[in-house]
């Protein structure tokens, strides 16, 4: 499946990172995999293309007072 999606190791890296924490900086994420921070952008820029990382806004109306 990684194949026809088109992604190599540090692709998965920097997605199994959003998903360990979706707050990470480009810079955090450039120092975990020893790349430079215009390289992480370009990655996550054709990793949101490709549809395997997307920003969800929501509220948690448990903990809310509405």
């Amino acid at each position: 499946m990684l194949g026809e999606l088109g992604l190599d190791h540090k692709d998965i890296r920097i997605v199994s990172a959003f998903m360990k924490n979706p707050d990470i900086s480009q810079f955090e994420l450039a120092t975990l995999l020893s790349l430079s921070q215009p390289t992480i952008n370009a990655r996550i820029q054709k990793l949101r293309k490709k549809g395997c990382l997307a920003h969800v806004a929501g509220m948690e109306f448990n903990s809310s007072s509405m």
